[in-house]
Order: structure tokens, then C-alpha cells, then sequence
């Protein structure tokens, strides 16, 4: 059981917390993924919908460092060469409400963009609340947005299905990777959805302790020992904790 518990946690926190899976920046496909409703707005102007500004704030969100700014720069200069109108792309970020410390236009040196951490931004940084462990976890959980998790991974995986072989084994793989865990990540959001399951209910929050009556240890030899799960996960609990305290203080 304790097994089972931690396993599934494991995929849970894999495919669907991607907030730093890799220290790779940020990929067009993931862009367009965030921005695809808004495709309506860039082309012929009007009011953008509630899931373009949704997309545009979850895309400053997840461009968090300099690298993953200046990649997301580069994909919306590369944007400008089609039929998507620079004045209602450079319009956006404010009629959505989200600032942005720059501009981009055809002509930005994307190389130039501010780094992330800015005198600008040092109140915000310090005021931040550090989480870790299981809350941390759960917390990130809970704030997932299954629907738009499944629709920003199908329009990157449409991205890729349509790109012609490299030639390069390595990169071709790469991308093969990428599609498969797209694809888990896509299934494990509709299963969470088709069973009404949430995925924060993955983490314990209360750990029932059972008495020693029913949960025994039974002798089988000499160096042989039968116990159930709820006795191996107590035991890594213990163990970790206190190894912890022994790193802590």
C-alpha cells in the first residue's frame, strides 16, 4: 500500500506539475499552446476572450527566467511573419491586464531582454512565501488546471507530430520523448476528469496510526520477517524525520 501510494504520487507530481521539469527554456509549442486563443485577437484586433488573458498571464507566469523570456521573445518575433498583426500583438498584455517590463516587435534584440531578478522586482521576490515538502506539493496540485493543461499539450503535440524528421538519432529521440510524456500527461488529466478525482486528494494530509494489534509483525526464521505496508511507510517516516533533524539542527 505505502508502495502503491508513493508510486502513483510520483507520476502525479511528474506529468502534471511541469513548473521546471527541465532546465531547457520555454519551446514555441508551449507558447502557441498558451496563446492559441487568442489567435482571433492578433489577427483581426476586437476584445481578447477570458482564455486568451488567462493564456497570456499563464505564459508570464511560466516564463520565469531570463532564458525562458528571451525563448518566448524569439518564438513571437518568429510569429510576426505571418498573418498576426503587430499592434494588436504588442496591444495584448494590457488589455488582459498583465504587465510586462518590455516591448516586443519585429525589430527587439531579444538578447537584450531584462534579466529576471531586478531591483523592480526585489520587494515581490523577498515578500515571497518559500514552500517545500507535502504542502508544497499539494498546494500545486490544487491550483491545477486539468482542461488547459490537456489543451496546451495537444497543441504542442500537434507542433511536433507535424515536424519532419532531423536526420539527428539524438534529437530525433528527443523529440519522441517529449511526445510520449505529452501523452501521458494528456491521459492522466482525463482520467482525473472522467473519474471527478482531484489530484491534490494524492497527498496525505492525515496519516492514520493503527495500534500494533492490527498491524503485527510475524517471525517466520531465524532472519526472516512478514509486516504489513502500513508498518514499512511508518518506519520510512520515522527515518526520514529524523534524519532531517539531524541535518537541520
Amino acid at each position: 500500500m505505502a508502495r502503491n501510494v508513493m508510486m502513483v504520487l510520483c507520476v502525479v507530481v511528474t506529468c502534471m506539475v511541469v513548473v521546471a521539469p527541465y532546465a531547457e527554456a520555454i519551446t514555441c509549442g508551449q507558447v502557441n499552446g498558451y496563446l492559441a486563443s487568442c489567435l482571433p485577437y492578433l489577427t483581426k484586433g476586437g476584445t481578447p476572450t477570458p482564455k486568451c488573458c488567462a493564456g497570456v498571464k499563464s505564459l508570464k507566469d511560466a516564463a520565469k527566467t531570463t532564458a525562458d523570456r528571451q525563448a518566448t521573445c524569439a518564438c513571437l518575433k518568429n510569429a510576426y511573419s505571418s498573418s498576426i498583426n503587430a499592434n494588436y500583438a504588442k496591444s495584448l498584455p494590457g488589455k488582459c491586464g498583465v504587465s510586462i517590463p518590455y516591448t516586443i516587435s519585429p525589430s527587439t534584440d531579444c538578447s537584450k531582454i531584462p534579466i529576471f531578478f531586478t531591483t523592480r522586482s526585489f520587494d515581490t521576490f523577498r515578500n515571497r512565501e518559500m514552500s517545500t515538502g507535502g504542502g508544497f506539493i499539494r498546494q500545486q496540485l490544487a491550483n491545477l488546471d486539468l482542461r488547459m493543461i490537456i489543451d496546451y499539450s495537444l497543441v504542442e503535440w500537434k507542433e511536433l507530430e507535424e515536424e519532419e524528421p532531423t536526420g539527428n538519432e539524438w534529437e530525433d529521440r528527443k523529440v519522441g520523448r517529449r511526445k510520449d510524456f505529452l501523452l501521458r500527461r494528456m491521459e492522466l488529466a482525463k482520467h482525473f476528469i472522467r473519474t471527478n478525482i482531484e489530484p491534490k486528494w494524492m497527498v496525505l494530509c492525515l496519516l492514520p496510526v493503527l495500534p500494533p494489534e492490527l498491524r503485527p509483525i510475524y517471525h517466520i526464521d531465524e532472519d526472516k520477517l512478514v509486516t504489513s505496508d502500513i508498518n514499512e511507510i511508518y518506519r520510512r517516516i520515522i527515518y526520514r524525520n529524523n534524519t532531517l533533524t539531524d541535518l537541520l539542527f
